[in-house]
């Protein structure tokens, strides 16, 4: 065959290969097999192998980590407003900048174990710092740099930072293509797209919980913010459900299988969260489960100095140990030698003697993140990371309970900025009379879980808000709610103490932090449950 025939060949394959990729990712997804291959099998490794650092692994970490402080603003800065406090007054990147520039290169083209989730962070932080550099530095630094650097001239200085993204990319996270062609091309859409708007995840069984949800943010919170419903295909979300939520004023439902489709086979459950707030068009996101109600608006998040500062907020979970899930914090530990300032303070840590160990520190129930910021979206993208079938198989979800730890795993190790609600979660439910080892408090039960604002007041909960039967489709039952138990960083640690004697999660606290609810908190209930009575019926699934 003589040349021209294989130049005319090729080009042929690869005008079609082109095609191929630039088709609707949804027809590619219904293309496919509707029964996908089974989830990777679990390898047989020592876990405590899969957070031992190498020594050089730390001493990059830490030259990293550094420059990732410096590039926040730290040098110089006072104690009190530090987020990462690795710097200290001498702090100098020249003298180290070469080094990691070119490691940084030759890592990000490099592949690796994907149960090492250090060496994961490396190549994500890699990624960042060139990131930074290159859209986002001072022009007096990029050059400076470009000076530093072995590469001749500033134009390509800059190709290098542009390759070890588009390295890392294709490493980590090649399912981002399509819908987006690059990490560039995803962040400027959101900087472009709508301000913000509410993410929620639903599926058949979360319909109802979801419709009531919407309903009571118009109708009650009068928060007409645009709503993106994201459902993982026909066979997660009933075709009439669709239907029904794209009927509604400013809410989309919105099929996630058309977008990351290498992911798409293996989401089930939790893993969603991140990929939905990534695929969504706003800049940010306030990320809601299908059964949270409010207390208060929660827009209200977005006006904190906390959120307003880190384009973060979270929520902490319940303040419990399991032993089950201790390896979770010994996992941090491990791929995190060089914590932040902000982290060393969080009980899950385990740095601060004076509070006892936690093995829970995130609940996603609602989450809010500012895509635009650079850092934050990065660090998405690393949670999303966290929460692919391999990585959740073979370490998140065998060490962490579920999706949210990855959330603040992957700020902390990106050493971005992140902020938590100060207050642990608590409990709505009904006073109850247990056996504990912190007698003479007063036990209030509940499978709900509570969360108050920055004021003490009572904000959210989730666990089915006024539903005895999360899933139920008629013939509501409801909660009758009575009390609350709050759970507050400060105060006696005695009496803090959750027990579960078959009824639900039952906090047996201090008497200063149990509350009967108030005329008004209880006729705000009261509304919620007539939206289930005369609002919500029955979809028929046909």
């Amino acid at each position: 065959m003589n040349s021209k025939r294989i130049a005319q060949l090729a080009a042929v394959f690869l005008l079609a290969l082109v095609l191929w990729f630039s088709t609707d990712a949804l027809k590619r997804y219904k293309s496919l097999p509707k029964k996908p291959i089974q989830n990777p099998e679990v390898p047989i490794i020592r876990e405590d192998s899969i957070y031992k650092l190498t020594y050089n692994d730390k001493i990059v970490d830490l030259m990293q980590i550094q420059f990732l402080d410096y590039l926040n603003g730290e040098l110089g800065m006072k104690e009190d407003d530090v987020f990462g406090g690795s710097l200290t007054k001498s702090y100098s990147y020249r003298d180290k900048w070469q080094y990691l520039h070119s490691f940084n290169k030759r890592i990000a083209k490099k592949g690796y174990d994907i149960r090492f989730f250090h060496r994961f962070a490396l190549r994500a932080r890699a990624a960042l710092i060139s990131y930074r550099i290159l859209y986002e530095a001072p022009p007096a630094l990029l050059q400076d740099l470009a000076t530093l650097s072995p590469e001749p001239s500033l134009t390509e200085f800059k190709a290098s930072l542009l390759k070890v993204i588009e390295d890392v990319t294709k490493l980590l996270y090649p399912w981002i293509n399509p819908p987006f062609t690059s990490i560039a091309q995803m962040h400027m859409s959101f900087l472009s797209g709508p301000d913000v708007g509410i993410v929620i995840t639903c599926g058949t069984k979360q319909f109802y919980m979801a419709k009531h949800l919407i309903l009571t943010l118009r109708e009650i919170w009068n928060i007409n913010l645009p709503i993106e419903v994201f459902y993982s295909g026909e066979e997660d979300l009933h075709p009439s459900m669709i239907k029904s939520f794209n009927e509604m004023e400013n809410v989309r439902a919105v099929n996630l299988l058309a977008y990351f489709y290498e992911e798409t086979y293996f989401w089930s459950g939790w893993s969603v969260k991140p990929f939905a707030m990534l695929a969504s068009r706003f800049r940010t996101v306030i990320f809601m489960d299908a059964d949270i109600l409010f207390f208060k608006n929660p827009l209200s998040i977005l006006n904190t100095p906390q959120f307003l500062k880190t384009g973060t907020y979270f929520y902490r979970d319940r303040k419990k140990r399991e032993d089950m899930f201790v390896k979770g914090t010994i996992l941090l530990s491990g791929i995190a030698p060089h914590l932040s300032r902000y982290g060393r303070t969080l009980e899950y840590t385990n740095q601060d003697p004076k509070r006892y160990t936690t093995t829970h520190m995130m609940e996603s129930g609602l989450v809010v993140m500012d895509k635009g910021r650079s850092g934050v979206l990065f660090s998405l993208l690393m949670a999303a990371k966290m929460n692919g079938v391999r990585e959740r198989n073979w370490v998140l979800y065998r060490m962490t309970y579920g999706d949210k730890e990855a959330f603040w795993f992957s700020t902390e190790l990106m050493r971005v900025p992140y902020y938590f609600n100060p207050s642990h979660g608590g409990v709505i439910g009904k006073t109850t009379k247990i056996t504990s080892n912190a007698e003479g408090y007063t036990a209030v039960c509940g499978v709900w879980l509570l969360h108050i604002d920055q004021e003490g007041d009572p904000f959210w909960w989730n666990g089915g808000g006024v539903l005895r039967n999360r899933t139920a489709s008629k013939d509501f039952d409801f909660e009758d709610f009575t009390h609350i138990a709050t759970h507050r960083l400060e105060g006696s640690v005695n009496g803090n103490v959750w027990v579960s004697p078959g009824n639900g999660h039952c906090l047996n606290q201090t008497n200063e932090q149990v509350f009967k609810l108030t005329s008004e908190q209880q006729s705000l209930i009261e509304q919620y449950k007539d939206i289930f009575r005369y609002r919500i019926q029955e979809i028929p699934l046909n």
